[in-house]
């Protein structure tokens, strides 16, 4: 679990290849929780924006960042204008449904909850599943909540959506070094290090699925 917390930080704090998006319309939310619910809320009545357009959205970006996607609300420590971070992400989410950062917080503020017996009111596959459907094409996201329910145990659906992102942006090491990982964890080594391979020749810093395949006899 480490590694897959190394790679997040990683992806999201220094950035990644993307493929761009046309803004939507709306951003509605769709799909359905791990209890088997209809997703649904409000989104809001800031934006919504596409992150991966964001170089040309920098005031409203800066906007929405420097009100409620705060250090503190990132780290998870408090909120900036609610009590709990909660209500911080889900405004930052709201108006830029596809915030890379912000979906990377709600995963970790869902695992938090989670082992306190807490419920978030709308929870994150959801907003998941609402960014996805904004930007379609936004392969970063996607890789988020493969490594998402690749921490819930949901291995099988972790890799068809790894699968989706590699369609969207082959190129991409850090898609490859954590399919890697989920890859791994499913002991399809073959595969593992094919990804591995991919990633490393092209000069992938992170050593955890180098040294997992290594511990499990398949590496080099």
């Amino acid at each position: 679990m480490r590694y897959l917390r190394g790679i997040v930080a990683l992806a999201v704090l220094l950035g990644v290849p993307l493929v761009h998006a046309q803004t939507q319309p709306g951003a509605p939310f769709v799909g359905m929780d791990f209890l088997g619910l209809q997703c649904s809320g409000s989104g809001g009545t800031y934006g919504p924006f596409d992150y991966t357009q964001r170089a040309s959205l920098g005031k409203q970006l800066h906007t929405v960042e420097s009100y409620h996607f705060t250090s503190d609300v990132e780290s998870l420590k408090r909120g900036s204008t609610t009590m709990l971070p909660y209500g911080d992400l889900a405004y930052t989410l709201g108006a830029w449904p596809n915030h890379h950062r912000a979906l990377n917080a709600i995963s970790r503020y869902q695992m938090v909850s989670s082992r306190k017996g807490e419920q978030l009111r709308i929870p994150a596959e959801c907003w998941f599943q609402r960014a996805i459907q904004f930007s379609p094409r936004d392969a970063t996201t996607r890789m988020l909540y493969a490594m998402h329910l690749q921490k819930v145990g949901k291995l099988e659906a972790a890799r068809a959506i790894y699968v989706e992102a590699l369609e969207l942006d082959s190129r991409n090491i850090q898609l490859h070094y954590n399919y890697g990982l989920l890859l791994a964890a499913m002991k399809n080594y073959p595969e593992a290090r094919r990804h591995a391979k991919i990633a490393y020749d092209a000069e992938f810093p992170l050593p955890g699925l180098r040294n997992q395949l290594s511990r499990a006899g398949h590496w080099p």
